[in-house]
């Protein structure tokens, strides 16, 4: 099928939002752009969605912990979404919160850290990454925003596409479900959001971190953005692909 068809069929990602200050952001153009339409679920307010109404699932990040602490979410139905999808062979994007259920969903774990990471952290980008359908291109090392305090062991047979000293930053299982532990879609203005005084101050205080940690500097939001631009445009290509009648 050509371009212009594939654009034209104007296939379906369900986005699973957790909180509302923590949208697609940065991944949202790309996929527009490309004529993929995404339907956002807020887990923790609205009705499940229907079974099979999708072409590809992305699952953002949000202040509930995988093992249901510290926030509210249906996540037993999230991680029966995560693996009805990757079942059938459908694009599935985790970040953050949604890699460690993608992680859970699929016989691998979510587990507390020491010390999580939070601010901008440099991560480096494994051999495999260089031949990934959505890594490919990526530099070996980079700048990334984090603000997670559980890490992901994933699922046997996974491939690991990217490492911090901390914890595994990348992985994918199978050929088209991922998992992303550091926050590739945040803008400036999300950024700055979640440092406001009336979310942040307290937790920022507790870790001794200055607002600037957590906004990171021109060329970091730069980098990080190019990356996410990338992610999202691949991502949207392996939904395209997905859709096309057998």
């Amino acid at each position: 099928m050509g371009e212009d068809e594939s654009v034209t069929s104007n296939p379906i990602v369900l986005v699973v939002q957790h909180d509302l200050d923590s949208p697609l952001a940065a991944l949202a153009p790309p996929l527009a752009a490309l004529g993929v339409r995404t339907v956002t679920w807020h887990a923790p307010s609205q009705p499940q969605p229907e079974a099979g109404s999708f072409d590809g699932l992305i699952v953002l990040g949000g202040i509930v912990n995988p093992d249901g602490t510290d926030g509210d979410a249906p996540l037993d139905r999230e991680r029966e979404l995560i693996a009805d999808a990757h079942a059938r062979g459908l694009p599935v994007l985790g970040i953050c919160l949604g890699a460690q259920l993608i992680a859970q969903a699929l016989d691998g774990r979510a587990e507390r850290m020491e010390a999580g990471e939070v601010g901008w952290v440099e991560i480096e980008f494994d051999e495999a990454a260089e031949s990934d359908a959505l890594l490919a291109g990526a530099p070996r090392r980079l700048d990334v925003n984090e603000w997670h305090n559980y890490a992901c062991s994933p699922p046997a047979g996974s491939v690991v596409l990217a490492r911090s000293p901390a914890c595994v930053q990348a992985f994918r299982v199978g050929s088209t479900t991922w998992g992303l532990q550091f926050h590739v879609e945040v803008t400036g203005p999300v950024l700055e959001e979640w440092c406001a005084p009336e979310v942040a101050e307290l937790e920022l205080q507790r870790l001794g971190l200055p607002v600037g940690a957590i906004l990171g500097s021109d060329e970091q939001r730069t980098q990080q953005m190019r990356l996410a631009a990338r992610i999202a445009d691949r991502f949207a290509r392996a939904v395209l692909a997905a859709a096309i009648p057998a």
